[in-house]
C-alpha cells in the first residue's frame, strides 16, 4: 500500500461522478451543455456541443453520447447492469 496525496472514489457509478464533479445550487451535476428550467437533482452528461434542455424534471440521470441516450430515474441507477445485459443479449455491443 502506498500513501497518496489525494482522495479516492471509485468512479464505477454515476453517483460517484456526481460526488466528484459537485452540484449547482439546484443539486444538478452537469458535464456538458445543459439548460435546466424547474429541474433539480439531475445528473446530466452530454458530449461535444450537444445541448440538453430539461424542463420540470427531478432526480433524473440523463447521459447522451454520439450513438445512444440513457434517461433513468436516479433511484434506478443500480439497474443499469440490466440494461448492459440486455444490450449484450441483443448483441448490440456497439452501444456498450
Amino acid at each position: 500500500v502506498i500513501e497518496a496525496p489525494f482522495t479516492w472514489d471509485d468512479l464505477g457509478s454515476w453517483s460517484a461522478v456526481a460526488r466528484q464533479r459537485g452540484q449547482d445550487e439546484y443539486g444538478n451535476t452537469v458535464v456538458g451543455r445543459h439548460l435546466g428550467i424547474d429541474s433539480k437533482d439531475l445528473l446530466v452528461h452530454t458530449c461535444d456541443n450537444h445541448l440538453i434542455v430539461t424542463l420540470g424534471l427531478e432526480n433524473i440521470l440523463l447521459v447522451h453520447t454520439d450513438d445512444a441516450t440513457l434517461v433513468a430515474d436516479r433511484s434506478h441507477e443500480d439497474h443499469i447492469r440490466k440494461v448492459v445485459a440486455e444490450l449484450e443479449s441483443k448483441q448490440w455491443h456497439e452501444y456498450l
